[in-house]
C-alpha cells in the first residue's frame, strides 16, 4: 500500500503513478500539500 513520505498517509496506486519522483516516493499528498503543488509536481521532489 502507498504512503506519503511526508506524512504516512495513505495515497492511491494511480496518484503514486502520476505524481511520484523517479524513485517511486511521493513526497506529498492531498492531506499534506496543496492542490497547487501537487499539479505542479512537488510530491515528486523531496
Amino acid at each position: 500500500m502507498p504512503t506519503c513520505a511526508s506524512c504516512g498517509e495513505h495515497v492511491t496506486g494511480r496518484f503514486q503513478r502520476v505524481f511520484a519522483g523517479n524513485d517511486g516516493e511521493v513526497y506529498g499528498c492531498p492531506s499534506c500539500t496543496d492542490m497547487t503543488a501537487i499539479i505542479n509536481g512537488e510530491p515528486a521532489r523531496r
